[in-house]
């Protein structure tokens, strides 16, 4: 995929993120890093089909909310989609020195009907695994979005990071 709007100006550090999907096993994945094969059947196995997203419902639009706003965003989106009945798990986006987290979901469903959920929240963007590698999508529909880990946002591990 390759970006054909104009990025956000977090763009950059949203490629950065560290993905925490909270399944019966944990899996860490360093959006900074290319996947392992392991990884990526770890990811497939997740019982969210081969191909899902991840969102938020926090800090819409770029604005930071207060802890309390962000929470009652974050539940109203797990109450939408736990009633939708799409698979999902939460999957938290961190930042790389962990001073930051914003607690999000993975739904195992189309990339469309993320994108709709994302846009419904005030999102710029989600991540979309293509049971093979991430994505950073724009939720404008237009938009295709860019592969991941960019070039440039290694982390200092020689590449044997979590993901």
């Amino acid at each position: 995929m390759t970006w054909s709007g104009n990025p956000d100006p977090d763009w950059r550090d949203y490629a950065a993120s560290i993905l925490e999907i909270h399944a019966r096993v944990a899996v860490v994945v360093d959006l900074r890093q290319t996947l392992s094969p392991e990884r990526v059947q770890r990811l497939r196995a997740l019982g969210l089909g081969q191909t899902w997203g991840v969102l938020t419902a926090h800090n819409p639009g770029g604005h930071d909310l207060s802890e309390p706003e962000n929470r009652a965003l974050e539940h109203r989106l797990g109450d939408e989609v736990l009633h939708s009945g799409i698979p999902h798990l939460q999957a938290d986006g961190v930042s790389p020195d962990r001073t930051h987290r914003e607690v999000g979901l993975a739904l195992g469903t189309t990339l469309e009907q993320v994108r709709a959920f994302a846009r419904h929240y005030g999102q710029l963007a989600l991540f979309w695994f293509d049971g093979d590698r991430f994505h950073l999508v724009p939720t404008d529909p237009v938009g295709s979005g860019i592969s991941l880990p960019l070039a440039g946002t290694a982390s200092d591990d020689g590449g044997h990071g979590a993901g």
